[in-house]
């Protein structure tokens, strides 16, 4: 297990990744990847408007593959707080950067599954799950990746719609969605939630 870090500590890491420079945002959300978030430091950090948005800039940057593999594990690991998932669904891009992760990081299978980890921890909210549903693309993904070759991705997808599915508007799109998987969506069950 990754070390845990003190507030101090927490703080000095959060201050780098709101830093101006994007090379200390790359070092600090690797640095940051690398540390056992507790749930109060998951809050801590999704307090911090400026620290989810450089997260979500980093998703759509040009940055090396570590550095955006950091990113979006925070932002999954992050996503997994109930008090985090409608600040990090409210935050301008994260949801069409994570969809586009999907569609663009296909050749590497762990920025894939946590970008799709992501989505399904954003989806356990209401508010996300329509967010979701309605980003070009979101649903469609996400059906495909259900066929993924790797099997953390058809798993990390998979409950990814499990989770949209809760929503009876977003569940119509899903099973509308034409694919070798389709009968097996049509089977997911309305939940009113």
């Amino acid at each position: 297990m990754p070390p845990a870090i003190t507030q101090s500590e927490l703080d000095t890491v959060v201050n780098q990744l709101e830093e101006t420079t994007h090379q200390r945002r790359c070092n600090a959300a690797i640095a940051l990847s690398k540390i056992a978030l507790l749930p109060e430091d998951q809050a801590t950090i999704g307090q911090r408007p400026r620290a989810l948005s450089t997260l979500v800039v980093l998703l759509g940057s040009h940055i090396n593959p570590a550095a955006k593999l950091a990113a979006v594990s925070i932002l999954a690991t992050l996503a997994s707080h109930p008090d985090n998932q409608v600040k990090i669904g409210e935050t301008r891009d994260a949801i069409i950067n994570l969809v586009l992760l999907l569609l663009e990081e296909k050749e590497y299978p762990a920025i894939l599954r946590e970008a799709v980890n992501a989505l399904a921890n954003l989806a356990l909210h209401p508010d996300n799950r329509v967010l979701i549903g309605g980003t070009p693309s979101a649903l469609e993904t996400l059906v495909d990746l259900c066929q993924d070759e790797d099997p953390t991705v058809r798993q990390a997808a998979a409950t990814a719609l499990k989770n949209l599915a809760r929503s009876p508007v977003v569940l119509d799109k899903i099973r509308d969605i034409e694919s070798d998987i389709a009968p097996l969506v049509r089977l997911l069950p309305r939940e009113d939630t």
